[in-house]
């Protein structure tokens, strides 16, 4: 049986379409790291894109009310590190900080 959707929630094929498409595009970056000179950015890249699969997996988890909300507070606060690396990956990238 899956979760309730409740708003704030991700609807359940998109959330799908997450956990498939957050992996591979993590490999793709350590794979670009690895072979493409070991540039910083695509391993803080990666860090994010790894960062929110952990926070859209955890998205809904927890057997109880108590246990739900304190998964969707660690989900989410995941989702945003995760998304503010990947954005620090494209300052660095691109010399936004000098």
């Amino acid at each position: 049986m899956s979760a309730p959707y409740y708003p704030g929630k991700s609807a359940p094929r998109m959330r799908r379409v997450l956990l498939i498409l957050l992996p591979l595009l993590a490999l793709i970056r350590v794979y670009d790291y690895c072979l493409d000179g070991r540039q910083v950015y695509d391993l803080v890249a990666g860090l994010g894109l790894a960062l929110m699969f952990v926070g859209t997996l955890l998205e809904g988890q927890g057997e109880t009310a108590a246990g739900q909300a304190r998964c969707l507070r660690i989900s989410r606060t995941a989702l945003w590190a995760g998304f503010v690396a990947f954005a620090l990956s494209f300052a660095l990238r691109f010399g936004l900080f000098g």
